[in-house]
């Protein structure tokens, strides 16, 4: 979307019992995402808007 580098830290986990997956959540920073589109707004204000 923004054409700039983006990281992401993430963990996910999963809880097995006899060989099923039984629960499985991942969590992320909506953060990270939230700094990379403030990012291109500054470095580019008019194509932001489309974001």
């Amino acid at each position: 979307m923004t054409g700039l580098p983006y990281e992401q830290t993430s963990v996910s986990i999963a809880r097995t019992s006899n060989g099923l997956i039984t629960h499985y959540a991942d969590y992320w920073n909506p953060l990270a995402l939230t700094a990379s589109a403030d990012a291109q707004q500054q470095s580019n204000p008019i194509s932001a808007a489309t974001l």
